[in-house]
């Protein structure tokens, strides 16, 4: 049983699924970047608020010092403004 979940891609931790999560957000926003030149996604935005939401928790996570040094690095690499 364990294995044909493992096959279908059953995800089997919380910290997998955040994992995964963030990931799956990450290459958005690397998306949108390429289309659009600056990762500043508008809070209020209505093709992307998921993607808006994510990018204003990211900012506050890194304010409050809980975002991971890799993370940072490579939210910095795809030229993520911290300051808005």
């Amino acid at each position: 049983r364990v294995q044909l979940l493992n096959d279908v891609g059953f995800v089997w931790s919380f910290e997998d699924q955040n994992k995964i999560t963030w990931e799956l957000n990450y290459n958005e926003l690397k998306e949108y970047r390429s289309a659009n030149d600056h990762c500043n996604v508008p809070a209020a935005s209505l093709e992307h608020p998921t993607l808006a939401n994510w990018v204003k928790y990211q900012r506050a996570k890194y304010r409050n010092g809980c975002l991971s040094d890799d993370r940072v690095e490579l939210l910095n690499d795809v030229g993520f403004e911290w300051s808005r």
